[in-house]
């Protein structure tokens, strides 16, 4: 018979006398049922050895399975035969082994694996053997992050250490992953979700310092884009002056094709105003619409000092917020598919990371009709912006001005896009017209 009791530091320990010769096995951990089931099976084995009878089927298969760290110790014991000597991979291998295989991800997505990685090769250390990382290391390896980080970076952390030991599984660096069971958890962080009112960005755009910031705000706030990589993609030939939409090249869901990598979004009459005033003041010959703009540019630290200068107090996740507030206006006044499909994901993502809950979402029902205008005057357009302009020679023109500027531009390309515009003449807002 086997024995299973404390020892002094917490753990567990088995002893079985084989032979004559008592032995000691410490299984990994502190979990009780974890060395209860070990105890089970070392009971199992010396029965076995006793008698000279073959392991049952379920018996030899759970020995295969195990770590090799634990088969020595068993076969030390005399329980079990020494297994021929295989290859032995450590942290260090697997994990160089797969930020090689990521080299063709994007920057951002190679950073975020380099986080996790770092955070297994110190936990760990570089040296230690895959096959003795037990499920319980995998679990005092996620509690410790959540005493550091939020539960939104706990979750993303913990799926990226499953991709990556599953990757191990599947090169055969390891016979089963620790991290298998493991549930990621939520990556919603409703403290971090904020809606800004439009009202808000609209002081920031008068703040901004020139046609590309006010162009920033407005198409983060009012079309849903990502900032900075959308923006970033923009040319003056993606703009439908006419039909007043914009097509939106998307470099984070690009792998998916399809309307995952180009959509369309509607252009609000206070957008269209705003990217037309830059569009005027456009160098000759330049084709992008955010000229001098990046991924690398850091805006963020760029809109706190206009946030600052406007009175603003900043929110987190500045630009996401943003984008997520447009999607609520929205999500106000068209169905949920055709607005996940404005945003460039699916209506689930839509309400598990974008949509918010606001006042006025309680005013429609305790007080009726005389909100709805309220909710409906913001996103895709209010009223006020969609009735007809008058036709006057200030709208004359603009267009002119309009189409002089695309003739220097990029010739017939140019020329094109004036007479789009005076197909629609009377649906656009003059120039002139202040922001």
């Amino acid at each position: 018979m086997a024995s299973l009791s404390r020892n002094r530091s917490g753990g567990w320990r088995i002893e079985v006398t084989v032979n004559g010769q008592r032995h000691t096995i410490c299984p990994p951990g502190k979990c009780e049922k974890t060395a209860e089931a070990l105890h089970r099976r070392v009971e199992q084995l010396h029965a076995c050895t006793r008698t000279g009878d073959p392991l049952p089927p379920a018996l030899a298969e759970w020995v295969g399975s195990i770590p090799e760290a634990l088969h020595a110790k068993l076969a030390k014991a005399g329980l079990v035969n020494p297994r021929e000597q295989r290859e032995t991979y450590t942290v260090a291998m697997l994990v160089e082994r797969f930020e090689r295989s990521t080299k063709a991800l994007k920057a951002s997505t190679r950073a975020a694996y380099k986080q996790t990685i770092d955070s297994l090769r110190e936990t760990f250390g570089d040296s230690r053997e895959l096959e003795s990382i037990s499920p319980s290391d995998a679990d005092e390896w996620r509690d410790s992050l959540t005493s550091t980080y939020a539960v939104a970076t706990v979750s993303k952390r913990t799926q990226i250490a499953k991709i990556i030991f599953g990757k191990g599984v599947r090169w055969k660096m390891l016979a089963e992953s620790p991290f298998e069971g493991l549930r990621p958890g939520s990556q919603c962080n409703p403290l971090r979700s904020v809606y800004v009112p439009a009202e808000t960005v609209d002081r920031l755009i008068d703040e901004s310092p020139d046609g590309r910031w006010r162009a920033v705000f407005a198409l983060t706030r009012f079309a849903g884009l990502r900032c900075p990589s959308e923006l970033v993609a923009l040319n003056w030939a993606d703009v439908d002056w006419g039909g007043g939409r914009l097509t939106v090249r998307s470099p984070k869901t690009a792998h998916h094709g399809g309307d995952h990598a180009v959509r369309v979004v509607p252009l609000a009459p206070k957008v269209r105003d705003i990217l037309l005033r830059l569009f005027d003041d456009a160098e000759p010959g330049e084709d992008r619409m955010l000229a001098g703009l990046d991924s690398a540019t850091n805006l963020r630290t760029h809109a706190l000092r206009l946030m600052a200068r406007a009175g603003v107090t900043p929110w987190p996740r500045l630009f996401q917020n943003l984008r997520a507030s447009c999607e609520t206006d929205w999500a106000d006044q068209a169905p949920g598919h055709v607005v996940a499909r404005w945003l460039g994901h699916s209506p689930t993502i839509a309400a598990k990371h974008y949509l918010h809950l606001r006042d006025e979402h309680f005013d429609l029902v305790t007080r009726g009709s005389e909100v709805v205008g309220k909710l409906s005057g913001q996103g895709v357009g209010n009223a006020s912006e969609r009735t007809t302009a008058p036709v006057c020679a200030e709208d004359h023109e603009s267009t002119e001005t309009l189409e002089n500027k695309g003739d220097t531009h990029n010739g017939a390309q140019g020329r094109n896009r004036a007479q789009n515009a005076l197909m629609s003449a009377t649906g656009l807002e003059p120039v002139t017209s202040a922001m």
